[in-house]
């Protein structure tokens, strides 16, 4: 009986818990029934088909249990899903390989003064792998969550290797070692095997450091990878700033020009008028209507550096035939450089996706202050586009401006119109920077 139940809890518990972190790491709600009743197939096709088979067999049997829930239940990339499984699994056979070392001790100091302690040693040593796997997953979620969402595949291709490594090498340390064969004598006490226990002991110390230290090692890599694209996002910020900066300076010299010579339009129209040349006064005044045309900026959102910004973008639009409206109000609780990277990369993208329409070519943006939340979508037109779209640098850039303010993004494609929806949330007391 008390076989029975170690077996039953030694497989299930682990495999329930590393279903339970499966989800975790990857961000996705954890089903309780979806989970006990894969637990529960898993256990029954473990004890029918894999029965005294080799530790790769056994491996092999889990991994695959593993990856199909992540890929099937959990719908995750499949070399992501990989990745956990393997380390999920290498924890697992750590701790059990610990677990028998530390066994192994405790039989051979007390198990001949105390022999009544063995009958409850299994059942303690499997509560105790249980733990140590728990804390282990507990503990390195987060590290590992922020690298499954920012590094890409063939780099998490790298944690297998060493990751398997400490897995396998674990499991032959245990199996030479230790073998499959205890005599037991109760006199006597321990009679076989005769080995050292400290110094396989700090083996499995050392190789729970190893795991610890590459789980460390692609955390730093993630936050290589953070730090990349917030240089990234500053690059925008500063090309930004160049456009805008740029246009303004342009056309306040144009004003200043135009004010210098100013003066000198009036001496003419007045000299016309004054003879007569009514035809020419008016050529003239059409002449100089068009030269102020020129540099004259329309005023989209009410604020003149998000105009000038977007003014540049809608005359190239429109250079090309697009179509643009623009039904924008912007609130002063956002700092014009984050108005700039949200409104720059979404106009951009959406311009770049409307180079490949050939007709009805169209761009509208809309937004509106609603309580404390502002509303915000830009729509365009494109066809045969499939969703999900690949998120590049540019969605990128907007999804953290948006994130700054508390909000949310969503991107839909509905009758050959593409729409960015964007929902801030803005409150009057905050003022972010």
């Amino acid at each position: 009986m008390i076989y029975f139940v170690c077996d039953f809890l030694g497989s299930n518990i682990p495999f329930l818990i590393m279903l339970y972190f499966f989800s975790k790491y990857h961000a996705n709600a954890f089903r309780w029934s979806v989970a006990l009743a894969w637990t529960a197939l898993w256990y029954v096709s473990f004890k029918i088909l894999i029965t005294n088979l080799s530790f790769a067999n056994t491996f092999l049997f889990a991994l695959l249990f593993l990856v199909l829930y992540g890929k099937i239940m959990l719908k995750q990339n499949l070399i992501h899903t990989l990745v956990v499984s393997i380390f999920f699994l290498s924890i697992f056979y750590w701790s059990n390989a610990a677990n028998t070392t530390i066994g192994y001790g405790i039989a051979k100091q007390i198990g001949k003064e105390y022999p009544e302690i063995l009958r409850f040693l299994d059942i303690f040593l499997i509560f105790f792998s249980i733990f140590l796997l728990y804390l282990f997953l507990y503990s390195t979620q987060g590290l590992f969550q922020k690298s499954l969402c920012y590094l890409q595949n063939k780099i998490m291709l790298l944690l297998i290797c060493p990751v398997l490594f400490v897995a396998v090498s674990e499991q032959i340390l245990v199996r030479v070692v230790y073998g499959d064969t205890i005599v037991w004598d109760t006199q006597k006490g321990l009679i076989y095997p005769q080995v050292r226990i400290m110094p396989i002991l700090c083996l499995h110390i050392l190789a729970g450091a190893v795991l610890g230290a590459i789980i460390f090692l692609f955390w730093q890599m993630e936050h290589s990878i953070t730090i990349e694209q917030k240089n990234r996002i500053l690059e925008q910020q500063t090309q930004a700033q160049e456009i805008y900066v740029q246009e303004a300076q342009h056309r306040e010299e144009q004003m200043a020009s135009f004010r210098h010579d100013m003066h000198n339009h009036f001496l003419v129209l007045h000299e016309l008028l004054q003879k007569g040349k009514t035809a020419e006064a008016v050529s003239y005044l059409a002449d100089f209507q068009g030269m102020t045309d020129s540099f004259s900026c329309i005023s989209y959102t009410g604020n003149s550096v998000i105009d000038v910004l977007l003014h540049s973008k809608f005359s190239i639009a429109q250079q090309k035939g697009i179509e643009i409206v623009c039904e924008l109000c912007v609130p002063k609780l956002v700092a014009d450089i984050d108005w700039c990277i949200l409104l720059g990369n979404a106009v951009d993208n959406a311009l770049c996706a409307l180079e490949k329409v050939k007709t009805d070519r169209r761009l509208r943006i809309y937004g509106r202050m609603q309580g404390d939340f502002f509303y915000l979508q830009i729509e365009n037109t494109c066809y045969d586009l499939q969703m999900p779209i690949k998120e590049g640098i540019g969605l990128s850039n907007i999804r953290t401006m948006v994130q700054k303010y508390g909000g949310t993004l969503e991107t839909d494609y509905c009758a050959d119109m593409f729409r960015l929806n964007i929902l801030l949330h803005l409150s009057p007391q905050e003022k972010r920077i």
